[in-house]
């Protein structure tokens, strides 16, 4: 197979993938064969596709580094997929993700890592888990428990030669020293529902004296198992959510209106959500299925022990660009609060984490402007990465709409705040401390960025503020 692509886009083997090898040792050793530095090595097809730069500036516009988002997590080379085992310890947020460090479409999964002290600037480090005879490194999530840490993931099988005729299997790995290592301690003793069921979330119930895992089974059908040493598994619990796909998380939650009562939810991979009472067995839903976040937001995952009580999540969306050298972005990272719903059902708000504000520097700020069909406004930045603030002097009419570089969002009727972030090419949209909230791709925006207000009815905007973010 021709090895050839974008200097990082690498067709390899399958038994090359499940070596328990480091990354950067498998990339060295592919980038010097498409070098041609050993005497007698590379690939000629290869090498005729390579476009050696001058200069350092060359090499990275080379593989897109201008398109890069500036604060939101993108790995360095490969397709980025969902985040997984999301931790906190010691100061430190833990994220990890499916991951194809050899090209930039989805394939070879396994597990990339990064860390971070302020959930903004991300430190990238090594795969952990890499395919095996099992499969690939699909979907999971991570429990502290006694000084380790450990990982719980699918076993995707099927996807390569030496999984293929298996259905998946969920595996689990243990760290000894806060992630800094991993070893594979083999498969769970799961009962099977359905050849597909994947995406284990597990968790201790504290009342109930044992371990639990909400398990993803089928189309829009998930199950809750229980376990007294998170190897041997039964299960407890099976029930629908309208609307739900794969990658479940569970966790309990304060009522923000009424602080002592406490409430779980659970939640799938596109947000969609159920908000009841769990006795460590069963889950009781007291709410209709909603969804958190609108449009792309995928494969929403919590980071487990987040300081302080809080309830952090992250979520994907996978975006290709031509001549780049990575592919897809997480959303920027959001905190999680429980409300007593205006229908007197609970719902979830999100707004992005507060860390945000350390490294957001005013650019544009504006009191009192009219906008009427004859009159927009528009404000001009120097680049896309911005967070933009906007109170409205009274509810929103019908009609109004931003436009970013040709990209519309018709702003909800009837709200007086609106947050946006911008970031490149992504967008996420938050009104109401996070009552509303959406997210989703627009064009690339390298460069300067021109964001418009338009009305089909007067409207004051009583405050702006637009601030850059480093």
């Amino acid at each position: 197979t021709d090895m050839g692509v974008n200097m990082v886009g690498f067709c390899i083997s399958d038994d090359e993938v499940c070596k328990e090898a480091s990354r950067q040792e498998i990339i060295r050793r592919y980038y010097t064969e498409l070098c041609n530095v050993k005497k007698g090595g590379g690939s000629k097809a290869a090498l005729k596709k390579i476009r050696q730069g001058k200069t350092k500036s060359e090499f990275l516009n080379s593989l897109g580094e201008a398109f890069r988002p500036v604060y939101h997590f993108t790995s360095r080379v490969g397709h980025l997929n969902d985040p997984n085992g999301l931790y906190y310890s010691d100061g430190q947020w833990h994220l990890y993700y499916q991951h194809n460090p050899f090209g930039v479409q989805h394939g070879n999964t396994s597990w990339g890592s990064a860390l971070s002290t302020d959930l903004t600037h991300w430190e990238e480090g090594d795969e952990i888990l890499y395919p095996d005879e099992n499969g690939l490194v699909f979907s999971g999530s991570a429990v502290i428990d006694k000084g380790r840490v450990y990982q719980f993931y699918t076993y995707g099988a099927g996807y390569t030669r030496i999984s293929e005729g298996k259905s998946h299997t969920q595996g689990y790995a243990v760290s000894e020293d806060d992630g800094k290592s991993w070893e594979k301690r083999g498969l769970l003793d799961v009962p099977r529902l359905s050849k597909d069921q994947r995406d284990p979330t597990v968790f201790w119930h504290k009342e109930s004296g044992h371990w639990c895992m909400a398990l993803f089974i089928f189309d829009h059908e998930y199950a809750i198992f229980t376990s007294d040493d998170m190897v041997h598994w039964s299960l407890s619990d099976r029930f629908f959510v309208e609307g739900g796909e794969e990658c479940p998380d569970m966790f309990r939650m304060k009522v923000s209106e009424s602080p002592d009562k406490t409430k779980w939810v659970f939640m799938c991979a596109n947000s969609t959500y159920l908000v009841g009472e769990f006795d460590g067995y069963r889950f009781y839903p007291q709410s209709k299925a909603r969804k958190m976040v609108d449009g792309v937001f995928y494969a929403a995952k919590s980071f487990a022990d987040a300081p302080d009580g809080r309830r952090v999540v992250m979520a994907c969306k996978g975006v290709a660009i031509k001549d780049c050298a990575f592919s897809s972005v997480l959303f920027y990272p959001r905190e999680v609060s429980l409300h007593s719903g205006k229908d007197g059902l609970y719902e979830l708000w999100s707004v992005p984490v507060r860390e945000l504000d350390s490294f957001a520097k005013t650019v544009v700020s504006d009191k009192n402007i009219t906008v009427s069909p004859s009159k927009a406004a528009q404000w001009v930045t120097s680049t896309a990465a911005f967070r933009m603030k906007i109170g409205f002097a009274s509810e929103t009419p019908r009609g109004l709409s931003l436009d970013f570089d040709g990209n519309v969002f018709d702003i909800p009727e009837g709200i007086r705040s609106l947050t946006v972030l911008s970031d490149k090419y992504t967008l996420e949209i938050n009104t109401e401390e996070g009552r509303y909230s959406t997210a989703f791709p627009i064009g690339i925006r390298p460069g300067k960025a021109v964001t418009g207000l338009r009305a089909q009815t007067d409207c004051i905007i009583e405050t702006i503020t637009i601030e850059e973010i480093k």
